[in-house]
């Protein structure tokens, strides 16, 4: 199978980027024929009470061992951490190992803000992100098949939501960017930080409101932080990990790593990271509850090698990258 083309938009390679599946062969396009007829099949999901009702008593034929065998796959990460570019990449190496997965097609289902976006909300009987993740939980159940998404931190702070992800045996994963700079720079040019660490500025400095829009366009669009709060700023980042595994721990998920986007997506750039990258992805998908063989994934991965161009340079990213050079220069992390 051939590895899914990466398409940079703009800006940051790995935060900005989009996954596409790009069949190679005739077998893959019969996997996504069967995906399309999946998803119409799995489209008239309930959206009564008594509908949900009898899912659940369907369901209740599952033993725990199974149902915990097809837990839905959680991967918890901020924005500008490439999460986006991991799961979609997720996606397409464990459908190549054959793991089976519900075809969600977005993995963003869990979005308190933008509900629709979840394929069993209906704003009647599943009329909430809870209720909606119930159903599609013990409809993928019934079919044998797991679900895969993404969730933010502020998508956890719902306790029905987190209840049912833990009835059902939801595994899940951290992933974080190793490259804390890159993600200062990335949420000010995207606004994340409501102008708290930086501004989002043209290439001549002047203040711009594209904002997470900017990934659409051609625009070059910098980062303009503020020098005197860089180091403090760096250091919060560098904790997020550390400080989301024991938030986790305390929800009730267990198990879970912190695997780095640097790693798992080193093999885009140099056949001698495929190493490196098989690796990462073999820890991720051990967490997920997925039993994986590092060299099958390095076969797996190699179709995928040098298909992205290397990271931009700070000065391309940072409007003002001499002063925060100057200013962590002056500490242990010069550069």
């Amino acid at each position: 199978a051939q590895a899914p083309a990466r398409v940079l938009l703009e800006g940051n390679p790995k935060s900005n980027s989009t996954l596409l599946s790009m069949p190679s062969s005739t077998g893959l396009v019969l996997v996504t024929v069967a995906w399309l007829f999946t998803t119409v099949a799995a489209s008239s999901c309930p959206s009564e009470d008594s509908a949900l009702s009898l899912l659940q008593l369907k369901a209740s034929e599952i033993t725990s061992t199974s149902r915990s065998e097809l837990g839905p796959m959680m991967i918890v990460a901020k924005g500008c951490t490439g999460s986006s570019a991991v799961s979609r990449m997720s996606w397409w190496l464990f459908e190549a190992m054959g793991v089976p997965l519900y075809p969600t097609m977005n993995g963003e289902i869990v979005r308190e803000k933008k509900p629709e976006r979840n394929p069993w909300y209906d704003g009647k009987g599943a009329n909430t992100l809870a209720k909606a993740m119930r159903v599609g939980i013990e409809e993928a159940s019934l079919i044998q098949k797991r679900i895969l998404f993404n969730a933010k931190p502020g998508d956890l702070e719902n306790p029905e939501l987190v209840k049912v992800l833990l009835n059902a045996g939801t595994r899940s994963v951290i992933v974080h960017r190793n490259n804390t700079l890159d993600t200062i720079a990335c949420v000010v040019k995207d606004c994340f930080d409501n102008s708290k660490i930086g501004m989002s500025v043209t290439e001549s400095g002047n203040r711009s409101t594209m904002c997470f829009s900017r990934r659409k366009t051609n625009s070059t669009i910098k980062a303009s932080l503020y020098a005197e709060d860089i180091l403090k700023n760096i250091h919060a980042e560098n904790r997020w990990p550390e400080q989301q595994t024991d938030a986790l721990n305390k929800m009730g998920f267990q198990n879970h790593a912190v695997v780095f986007e640097e790693d798992l997506l080193a093999h885009e750039y140099s056949h001698s990271e495929l190493d490196r990258s098989a690796a990462a992805w073999t820890k991720l998908a051990a967490t997920l509850g997925v039993t994986a063989d590092t060299e099958m994934i390095k076969q797996a991965l190699i179709n995928n090698v040098f298909t992205y161009p290397l990271p931009k340079l700070h000065s391309e990213t940072i409007f003002n990258h001499e002063e925060i050079k100057a200013r962590l220069n002056s500490t242990d992390m010069a550069w």
